[in-house]
């Protein structure tokens, strides 16, 4: 019989693509076709691109509430946000910190009291400002005054009263620290005394 030989000629390779064939004709099927990435932080997810023959779904995980620990766990992009500040200590005590620096949680530490000064502030941090201070006295007789040493943050001047005459009454009214000591009064003092 007249048969025919024939030559069989192989077809031509192709871009390998996820079909479960060797498309490009190197003895592999679907290699080289890499991996599938999805998500941020530490909803991150890669999965081969092609598993079987099939494509392959890439599916985030799901956020969780941020946390001080170098990790975006709610799957913003930004690591450690919204965590916020703390504070503590009172007066000239307080102090504010980031809650949470390079994924540490901070710690607050109150700063440390001093001796309280008219300057509107607690520096003694007892949760009072410009207290224990007390007061000015200044002049004599009925010139005598008092004010408190501090109001408002400022340290207040004492303004002794002003003089007047001398009168019998048993008061300094001269102010000049002794009573009834006019000569005007003495007589009239002198005559009260002998009734």
């Amino acid at each position: 019989m007249g048969g025919v030989s024939q030559t069989c000629t192989p077809g031509s390779p192709a871009t390998e693509v996820c079909n479960g064939v060797d498309d490009n004709c190197n003895g592999m099927t679907d290699e080289g076709l890499g991996n599938a990435a999805c998500g941020v932080g530490a909803c991150a997810r890669t999965v081969a691109a092609c598993v079987g023959g099939v494509t392959q779904t890439c599916t985030p995980g799901s956020p969780s509430a941020e946390v001080c620990n170098g990790v975006d766990d709610n799957c913003n992009g930004t690591v450690d946000d919204g965590l916020g500040t703390k504070s503590c200590g009172v007066g000239g005590c307080a102090r504010t910190v980031q809650a949470c620096v390079g994924g540490v949680s901070q710690t607050c530490t109150p700063g440390s009291p001093s001796a309280e000064v008219c300057n509107g502030v607690d520096d003694n941090c007892n949760g009072t400002v410009d207290d224990g201070l007390g007061n000015k006295s200044c002049g004599v007789g009925a010139c005598a005054r008092t004010v408190a040493a501090c109001v408002g943050g400022v340290s207040q001047t004492c303004n002794p009263g002003t003089p007047s005459s001398e009168t019998c009454n048993s008061i300094d009214d001269d102010c000049n620290g002794v009573v009834d000591n006019a000569p005007a009064a003495r007589p009239t003092c002198a005559r009260r005394a002998r009734r």
